[in-house]
This record gives structure tokens, C-alpha cells and sequence, in this order.
């Protein structure tokens, strides 16, 4: 009864719990994606040209990055 649809689950490096190793080794990246996203959100800066804004709010700087990456007039460089 339980055959088809019963997996085991398995605790992989980087405490990621998943049925099998490929499945695992993906949201390993995703996780690290994140991870690193938010980080480079955090220490880099929006030139918008096209509004003339400067924009440093983090929530508003990940919008970008995630929404406006391939727009034209549209910069990100690094917080010194």
C-alpha cells in the first residue's frame, strides 16, 4: 500500500534534508543563490538614470536585481 508513494529522507551536508542526492545538490544552490543575493543586496547601490534616483533601500535594491537587471541606464556599483 505504502510502496509508491513512502521515501526516505536523507540529511545531506549543509543541513539540507532531501529524498535523493540530485534533489539535494539543487537546493543546495538555490539556498546559496539566496544567500548570496542578499548579501551583494546589501552593499551595493541602484543608479537609476532614466529617474535620476540613487537608490540604497535594501527591499528596493533587491527589487532590482531581481526585476530590472537587464533594463538599459540602469547601474549597480559598490558602497564604499
Amino acid at each position: 500500500m505504502w510502496r509508491r508513494t513512502s521515501k526516505t529522507w536523507s540529511l545531506f551536508p549543509h543541513e539540507i534534508v532531501a529524498t535523493q542526492a540530485k534533489d539535494a545538490t539543487c537546493l543546495y544552490h538555490f539556498v546559496r543563490q539566496v544567500k548570496a543575493n542578499r548579501m551583494i543586496a546589501a552593499s551595493v547601490e541602484v543608479v537609476d538614470l532614466q529617474r535620476y534616483r540613487l537608490v540604497s533601500h535594501i527591499p528596493k535594491v533587491r527589487f532590482y536585481l531581481r526585476e530590472k537587471l537587464d533594463e538599459p541606464f540602469i547601474f549597480f556599483h559598490f558602497k564604499n
